[in-house]
């Protein structure tokens, strides 16, 4: 039997992932290991209340993002309003430092065997390189790996394995490189303080030891030239936990639109009232999905 570790999980800010590094944490602790999400101080109670254990990136000696007595304090919801290429790398990249300077004397203290990355969070892979700590890249979203018949997740381009799509996809993940040079050169400048290769792009800072989508293949682009350590796992989620329950009660036996814009664009209201507007004049009923926002 393995020997029980103390894995330390790293993820972005929004509901989502923060749930499913919660679902991936809890399974850990079930096969007896111990598992520690590590995050804003802002977010241990959205944290703690998914039955992990949290630790705060802060120290009193490392005041880097304002705040008071060292604490570090980020306006997190500002992610959820007007998301913008600007405003996404302001807060990534101060995500970035944070996690570089508080991170290795955290993982240190708290005795840490492993690490979970966030596919988002690069900057937990530099960590756990730093520190020599074994880790696995967990994706929360949709996977970022590139190939030329796929086209970048951030573009609602189709599946197409012709030529011209190929070339289209070729320059928009250069495109994507290119708008990610200032969150890079954050993390370059700790890298190449501790010794480490350069990153340029995002697979850099996948791991090489495993790489976990909660896709299934059959619901994923055909993506030839996958490392080997990648895996389709399925959802990391198998079961309701600490979910509202569908109203089952109200539904009517007419068609049912469930409507969701995720957590980073959960709170435009103009859009969700164009939705329930439009839906109105249909004979259906509509499920609104707001990831978490009140």
């Amino acid at each position: 039997m393995t020997a029980a570790k103390h894995i330390a999980g790293f993820c972005e800010t929004s509901a989502s992932h923060i749930k499913n590094m919660a679902a991936v944490g809890r399974e850990l602790m079930r096969r007896g290991h111990r598992f520690t999400l590590f995050h804003y101080p802002q977010l241990e109670r959205e944290i703690t209340k998914q039955e992990i254990a949290f630790a705060p990136l802060w120290m009193a000696d490392k005041g880097l993002i304002g705040g008071g007595g060292g604490a570090i304090l980020y306006p997190i919801e500002s992610q959820q309003m007007g998301v913008s290429l600007k405003n996404f790398l302001s807060f990534a990249k101060e995500s970035a430092r944070l996690v570089c300077e508080i991170a290795p004397d955290a993982l240190r203290t708290a005795q840490v065997d492993a690490v979970l990355a966030d596919m988002s969070q690069p900057a937990a892979a530099t960590v756990a390189e730093h520190l020599k700590l074994p880790y696995t890249t967990i994706c929360l979203a949709l996977p970022l790996h590139r190939a030329d018949t796929v086209p970048p997740d951030f573009l609602p381009w189709r599946y197409e394995n012709s030529w011209w799509a190929k070339q289209r996809n070729r320059l928009a993940y250069r495109s994507r490189d290119f708008m990610i040079r200032p969150l890079n050169r954050v993390m370059n400048s700790y890298r190449k303080r501790w010794g480490l290769r350069e990153y340029r792009k995002p697979e850099d800072s996948f791991s090489p030891y495993a790489q976990l989508t909660q896709l299934v293949a059959e619901f994923d682009f055909p993506r030839p030239n996958l490392p080997a350590c990648f895996h389709y796992v399925g959802p990391y989620r198998r079961s309701a936990y600490n979910e509202a329950a569908l109203p089952l009660d109200r539904l009517d036996g007419r068609p049912l639109i469930y409507a969701s814009l995720g957590t980073c664009q959960g709170t435009r209201t103009e859009a969700w009232e164009a939705i329930a507007k439009g839906c109105a004049e249909l004979d259906v009923q509509l499920i609104i999905s707001l990831a978490g926002a009140s």
